[in-house]
């Protein structure tokens, strides 16, 4: 009886181990390739750097005093790190993620939005596998993304500490009592009217709760005030 209890409990595991193999092959076939897109629209962009630094070689002749020729560099910066914004992705050692993440930045343009991505660690170390990550970046993203007016951009912050990777995103948004924060876990809450937004942020924070949960993590949910804005930061600890 022992021993047909232990053979059933090996081959569960293998079953599992075979199923989270066949995601990871899947998730690498669909994500890999957009690896590859992201280094191609970034090299593409490089053939361009040239023209780009002559434009700002001519700024202080086309700006004669400092104020207006500081405003000039810092509005031509801005452009400069919203161009190059996605090369922040191929600093990282999971090339599926970074398809992963990639893919939702042009989501994210198709729907008027843009992600400004920083990468604080270039080697992210989770016991978390891919594939799970990939949903939880995947959740918290689509958030930030329904969370974001049509013209407007959100933060993605990635990192990685004491072998934990750090994920957090930072949208414009209004103050969060804890009352509030208690219910934006709950499935089928919204701070929104729409049926079809209920839908979709009512079972994906629930989910994400789920997820980091199996994993041990932490979320944390807090405002931020930047250049009298509020701010809403969500951070998962993995």
């Amino acid at each position: 009886m022992v021993i047909l209890l232990l053979a059933d409990i090996m081959v569960l595991n293998q079953q599992r181990t075979i199923t989270i193999q066949q995601q990871d092959i899947k998730d690498y076939q669909t994500y890999e390739p957009m690896a590859h897109d992201l280094i191609s629209d970034i090299l593409g962009k490089q053939h361009d750097f040239n023209n780009q630094m002559n434009a700002i070689r001519m700024l202080p002749y086309t700006y004669k005093d400092y104020d207006s020729l500081s405003d000039a560099i810092a509005n031509y910066s801005t452009f400069l790190e919203e161009e190059f914004n996605e090369s922040e992705l191929l600093k990282i050692n999971l090339p599926v993620v970074a398809g992963f993440v990639f893919s939702k930045i042009k989501e994210a343009e198709q729907k008027g939005r843009l992600i400004s991505v920083k990468i604080k660690n270039r080697s992210l170390i989770t016991p978390v596998p891919e594939y799970d990550l990939i949903r939880i970046l995947g959740i918290l993203i689509d958030n930030a993304i329904e969370a974001t007016e049509p013209g407007h951009t959100f933060s993605l912050i990635l990192d990685s500490r004491n072998d934990h990777v750090r994920i957090q995103t930072k949208n414009e948004g209004g103050e969060i009592s804890s009352e509030l924060r208690k219910k934006m876990f709950v499935r089928g809450y919204s701070t929104k009217t729409s049926v079809e937004v209920r839908t979709s942020r009512g079972q994906g924070l629930p989910n994400l709760k789920k997820l980091v949960d199996y994993y041990n993590g932490k979320i944390y949910l807090d405002n931020e005030t930047f250049h009298e804005h509020t701010w809403i930061c969500f951070t998962v600890e993995l």
